[in-house]
């Protein structure tokens, strides 16, 4: 804070980006008038445009460019009513704020570029001459690239920013410093205690989702290879392994979101891997969701930072997808795969909700929005063939783990 108060005297704009989304929150309970939000925004991105040009001059400028991008990345500008759907309260009557996917990444990719340019002549990075700033920066750089990917429909654009060098600067720093990035290693500021190479592999799976189908072997043995990484990291890291039921009880909600986030990595790479013999009526992957169930009954949606398992619960939202429209319609009880999917949709439901009232963050309306179309494409699905449907009892059936390896990602586009 004393390092943003500084910048601010100098630079009022990075200030303003730092309220603006303040605002917007305070706004959603009825705190300030929203439009207070949008004065706070405009003014931000007037000074960031003026920044702009001195990037290279001034090392000033280049912080309050880099912290006014932070705050403004994590700013919803796109105005849609709240619909009425099951991700709703019964009373809820207001507006609701998330940007398109893909455009809410563009002051993250605007870091990107600028980290690269200003890491790629340093040979390696001193966590010990790092401001908490700088580590925060990063932390959030690759939380960001790595988990929003998913929902943005062109990634090549965001791809391309990528600070791939600095990225993998900051992890080898990381590993050296912590000697292998041992169990003992700190919390990350934005990342907590889960080891930041998970978040690269998710980078690198999403990127290779949009791939599909592969033409050679070259990506399919780099999808293989983030199998073998998660493999290694889960070997090296405890707290990435989701083994042992009986203890998830007495789990914080970081252990928890450690182990979500290894949990659907591995259904997401084994779809990538295995597009067409890969479902999520799978047994093994029926086993998994019943898994991340158990932890997700765990999870503590009314406390801060709760939006941060929102990747995994699209994740698991999708493996957890009704195949039929006769089971999306059915109350499913007990332990087989279609009363798993059912329980796993409900919670999610209910998590999200929990989560938003807390955060009002855009992430999770995102990650609404896009599971409430995922689960509705069975009916879809039957409206379209109703035609070529017989009156046998045969009817469309749909795997939730497409919506993965959807070329515009699983979002709206899905359906259409």
């Amino acid at each position: 804070m004393s390092f943003l108060f500084d910048i601010s005297y100098n630079y009022p704009f990075v200030m303003h980006a730092a309220l603006a989304p303040a605002a917007l929150h305070a706004s959603f309970a009825e705190l300030i008038p929203r439009e207070d939000a949008m004065v706070y925004t405009q003014s931000a991105l007037q000074g960031l445009r003026q920044a702009t040009p001195t990037l290279s001059y001034s090392a000033d400028a280049r912080d309050a460019f880099l912290i006014a991008s932070l705050f403004m990345g994590i700013f919803e500008v796109s105005k849609y009513k709240c619909p009425n759907s099951d991700f709703t309260c019964v009373d809820c009557n207001q507006d609701f704020y998330p940007a398109a996917s893909s455009a809410s990444l563009t002051h993250y990719r605007a870091i990107g570029k600028v980290l690269e340019e200003t890491i790629a002549g340093v040979p390696r990075l001193q966590l010990s001459s790092m401001t908490f700033f700088e580590r925060t920066l990063l932390d959030s750089v690759l939380y960001h690239f790595a988990t929003r990917l998913l929902l943005a429909e062109d990634i090549e654009t965001t791809c391309a920013s990528f600070p791939t060098a600095t990225v993998a600067k900051y992890i080898e720093a990381l590993e050296s410093e912590s000697d292998g990035y041992s169990a003992s290693a700190p919390v990350l500021p934005v990342i907590g205690k889960i080891p930041p190479a998970l978040f690269l592999t998710i980078y690198q799976i999403t990127w290779l989702s949009r791939q599909l189908p592969f033409v050679d072997d070259h990506n399919h043995n780099l999808a293989l290879g983030c199998l073998a990484e998660l493999d290694g990291l889960q070997d090296m890291h405890p707290i990435l392994l989701h083994e042992d039921e009986a203890d998830f009880q007495n789990l914080s909600n970081s252990d928890i979101a450690a182990k979500l986030y290894a949990l659907a990595l591995r259904i997401f790479i084994a779809k990538v891997i295995e597009p067409d013999n890969v479902s999520s009526t799978s047994p093994w992957i029926e086993a998994l969701l019943a898994t991340g169930l158990a932890l997700l009954k765990q999870y503590d949606g009314s406390a801060l930072f709760g939006q941060f398992i929102s990747w995994p619960m699209l994740v698991l939202g999708c493996a957890s997808c009704p195949v039929t429209l006769s089971e999306m319609l059915q109350d499913k009880s007990g332990d087989s795969g279609p009363a798993v999917r059912a329980h796993t949709r409900r919670l999610i439901q209910a998590l999200l909700l929990q989560i938003w009232k807390v955060s009002f963050s855009g992430y999770v309306k995102r990650t609404a929005t896009a599971l409430e179309r995922i689960w509705k494409i069975p009916n879809v699905l039957r409206s379209k063939n109703r035609k070529y449907v017989s009156d046998s009892d045969e009817e469309p059936w749909y795997d939730g783990l497409l919506a993965l390896i959807s070329k515009h990602g699983p979002g709206p586009g899905l359906v259409s």
